[in-house]
């Protein structure tokens, strides 16, 4: 902006809510006047009927577009007032200016005024990010585990008796179950249905059931003889009806089948598996054990990691990149789901928009607290990897048919910025102080390792959230 320009706009910036400055803008007439006319010239060579392009008279140019004359001006002032508005609220601004209030058009002879609020970016204390307690699983396979895998591969391959004797262990059943007393609720899907009763389902006892518990509840039942059984869903169960209660439900067993596994031998693991023998096929598992061992020991290591950095953290965000956050935590959430109407999606919205909130919150502080922590190391994203993930992304875009929104600055950005990010996960882990897991130990119960308040999938982002959302790098 011109010095004289900015003699004649008045700029004040006031404390907001938190992350948030309040700015009046108030624009002199003449300077208002001065770029309406500016703008009036400027469509001079508008045509209007009856009138030789050129020769149309200014008063009737800005009457005839004066709706789009006020928002180009307004827009002008805001936009040329923006380097002294930054300079002014003495804070890296988080957001572009938000127009809150004021006229939308412009009064010719009379002084223009709006108040926008701009978002700024937090401010807050490091954390300490060396020596970072992690606890992983352990990087080899035992025996169990490869046991346990070579059952399963053996179970694919099993043989099924019909049997007439009591249900036991290892066993595969058709059953029946109804529940005796329908809990009231609104909603209704197949998953719900589902709980309440099934002429048929197939189960395997003691290891997976339709319903919680029923897996060791049918033990000991015999063929076509109805039996009560109470069945108890733990607190957090997905159906909100049923969560934390207990119901009656009868339960009949149509049919027994006895399982029988095959021999394991070399032969066999030939034959079956192609693989050289019961050596190789352990080494094999081992090997996959090992990979998914790692893939899950980064999962547990980044979300002891998120949570360690942002258990003490409460500060304030900025409210527009609260909202993208929110958005984004809701689009993943949806997708998962499967919604197939605006008014399902609205009824699943409203259903976990507290819990949304506070995930949003912590992911948004996560990922300002480690791009605090890249300042503090020197983090940078490699350039040819950067491009190389561009590459990648547009690639991916094409295939999925939305070559539209393959915007090749926007993608650089995203690519960067999850670079960075990435590399201060990995910088963290360098200089955590790692160990494993002991068997008294519970990985999954581990408050380190929770991942209820923090979606860690959303440590990096994909093209569509990242466009969407501003950092203030700006």
């Amino acid at each position: 902006m011109s010095g004289a320009a900015l003699d004649q706009i008045s700029i004040e910036v006031l404390e907001g809510e938190p992350c948030v400055r309040i700015v009046k803008l108030e624009a002199e007439a003449s300077h208002v006047a001065s770029l309406v006319n500016d703008k009036v010239r400027q469509l001079k060579g508008a045509q209007v009927p009856g009138f030789r392009p050129g020769k149309v008279p200014l008063k009737l140019i800005r009457r005839r577009h004066a709706a789009q004359i006020d928002q180009d001006v307004i827009q002008s002032m805001i936009q040329d007032s923006l380097p002294e508005i930054f300079k002014r609220i003495e804070a890296k601004p988080a957001s572009a200016p938000r127009f809150v209030e004021g006229d939308v058009g412009l009064v010719d002879g009379k002084t223009y005024s709006c108040i926008l609020h701009v978002d700024t970016m937090p401010t807050f204390d490091v954390p300490e990010y060396k020596g970072v307690e992690i606890k992983q699983m352990p990087g080899q396979a035992v025996d169990e585990q490869i046991d346990r895998q070579i059952e399963q591969i053996l179970r694919q391959h099993a043989t099924y008796d019909d049997v007439e004797r009591p249900a036991a262990e290892g066993d595969l059943l058709s059953i029946r179950y109804a529940i005796k007393e329908k809990p009231k609720t609104d909603h209704s899907c197949s998953s719900l249905e589902k709980m309440f009763g099934s002429d048929e389902e197939f189960m395997e006892v003691g290891a997976r059931a339709p319903l919680p518990g029923l897996e060791t509840a049918v033990i000991g039942m015999s063929k076509d003889e109805p039996t009560e059984v109470t069945i108890e869903f733990p607190e957090g169960w997905d159906e909100a009806v049923l969560a934390g209660k207990s119901f009656a439900y009868e339960v009949e067993v149509l049919k027994v089948s006895q399982v029988t596994l095959p021999e394991l031998t070399d032969e066999w693991v030939k034959e079956m598996v192609r693989l050289e023998g019961i050596q190789d096929l352990r080494d094999r598992i081992a090997e996959s054990a090992s990979q998914e061992a790692e893939r899950m020991n980064r999962e547990l290591s980044q979300a002891q990691i998120m949570g360690e950095l942002t258990k003490d953290q409460d500060f304030p965000l900025p409210p527009s990149m609260l909202r993208n956050e929110e958005e984004s935590v809701l689009r993943r959430l949806a997708r998962n789901k499967h919604m197939h109407s605006e008014e399902e999606m609205q009824e699943f919205v409203e259903s976990v928009r507290e819990e949304v909130e506070e995930t949003a919150a912590n992911n948004l502080r996560g990922r300002l607290v480690l791009q605090a922590i890249a300042e503090a190391e020197e983090i940078k994203a490699d350039d040819d990897a950067v491009q190389h993930g561009v590459a990648q992304m547009r690639m991916q875009m094409l295939q999925a048919g939305r070559e539209e929104d393959a915007d090749p600055q926007a993608m650089e950005e995203t690519v960067r910025f999850n670079q960075v990010l990435e590399s201060t996960i990995n910088r963290i882990l360098e200089l955590a102080n790692v160990t494993e897991f002991s068997e008294s130990d519970d990985a999954t119960d581990n408050d380190e390792s929770s991942c209820d308040k923090h979606d860690h999938s959303n440590c990096s982002h994909s093209h569509d959230d990242e466009t969407e959302e501003k950092t203030g790098d700006e």
